[in-house]
């Protein structure tokens, strides 16, 4: 008997059962359990996928992490978005960067001009009639116009300005 397996033994003799199987168990288990071998967490990235992300954050600092995902897709390199943004973020470069353009609001501000809005709505009458009006809304001037009525919506409306 090898001393290895002598010390296993000797570790296990308070736990013999009577039919005698219970050493042997824990032996097996002991053999085949390899925690002692295994590291805690994900491997690292290998560094031939974290070159050409670097690479690729550099070349293209307006880029985010996600358009640099895809274009390493379409070169061959199936990754991850979470992963290249890890990579960039343990190189120091920031993942997402800020977009010099406008924000939402100043981009909605400078298009009020050219926006428009219709909305088909009904109105119930003193009589109790529904009349069905189409509005279109002008953002920028902040006014709103009346494009026409009609009693059916199924009918051709009629004009706003005609009596």
């Amino acid at each position: 008997m090898r001393v290895g397996a002598a010390h296993r033994l000797r570790r296990c003799a308070g736990r013999w059962r009577r039919d005698g199987h219970q050493p042997h168990r824990w032996l097996v288990a002991r053999k085949w359990d390899y925690t002692d071998r295994r590291r805690p967490g994900r491997p690292h990235t290998a560094h031939a996928i974290r070159k050409p992300v670097i690479r690729i954050a550099t070349d293209n600092p307006a880029w985010g992490h996600r358009r640099v995902q895809g274009e390493l897709v379409k070169l061959g390199h199936p990754i991850a978005a979470s992963t290249v943004w890890q990579v960039l973020h343990d190189a120091g470069i920031s993942p997402a960067p800020r977009r010099t353009g406008p924000t939402w609001k100043q981009f909605l501000t400078a298009q009020a001009r050219s926006i428009l809005a219709a909305d088909f709505v009904h109105v119930d009458t003193a009589l109790l009639r529904r009349i069905y009006a189409l509005i279109i809304i002008e953002h920028g001037a902040r006014r709103a116009y009346l494009a026409g009525i009609t009693r059916t919506p199924r009918r051709r409306m009629d004009h706003a300005s005609s009596p």
